[in-house]
Parts: structure tokens; C-alpha cells; sequence
């Protein structure tokens, strides 16, 4: 199965009030996405987020560690990822960048 998905925004605590989130604290935000995650792939499927998994590539690894293997898992990255090509940005800061979140299984 091919699933579609987008802004998750793990750990940014603004977005709970930007885009009224129903939770009460971001490990609760956090905690509802990784089981919706867990509990919706299976081994085979392939994952697309379409941007904003997290602000810090910290959180990219702390998800991943979590989140069933035997899926691919493809970002499109957006804004909100450390690993956006910026137009201003160094490019050896994005391509370290880019290689963390390769090295947590992002393709």
C-alpha cells in the first residue's frame, strides 16, 4: 500500500496553537502520531511524507527508531526539515544534513 502524508511537525509546540491540535502537549502530538503510524503500516508499504516531519533532525531519528521496519520510507522534504535545500544555506550544512536523515532510513 502507498501511503501519503505531510507536516507532522514532531516536537514544534507552536503548532499546537497554529494549527489547533487537539492535544495538550507536544509528547501527547508525538506519541498519537507514532501509534497512528505504527498502527496503519505494514511490512511492504511505502510511506510518502510530503514535508515537515520535524524542525530539528534530532526528532527525525527518535521517529524513525520507532516507526515499523520493512517500509520504505520517503521524504519529500519540506521547510520545516533540516534537510530542505535552502537557497542561502551552505551546501555542505544541507548535504550533512541530508545524510542524517539517510542514515535514520529516510530515501
Amino acid at each position: 500500500m502507498k501511503w501519503f502524508s505531510s507536516d507532522w511537525h514532531i516536537s514544534h509546540r507552536s503548532i499546537l496553537n497554529y494549527c489547533a491540535r487537539p492535544y495538550p502537549d507536544v509528547d501527547t502530538m508525538n506519541a498519537a502520531i507514532v501509534a497512528n503510524l505504527q498502527n496503519t503500516l505494514k511490512p511492504g508499504d511505502t510511506l510518502y511524507c510530503l514535508g515537515d516531519v520535524s524542525l530539528n533532525p534530532k526528532w527525525s531519528t527518535w521517529l524513525m527508531a520507532q516507526l515499523p521496519k520493512d517500509v520504505t520510507y520517503v521524504l519529500v522534504s519540506g521547510n520545516h526539515d533540516a534537510c530542505f535545500i535552502f537557497p542561502n544555506r551552505k551546501v555542505e550544512k544541507t548535504a550533512r544534513m541530508i545524510e542524517l536523515y539517510k542514515q535514520d532510513g529516510w530515501q
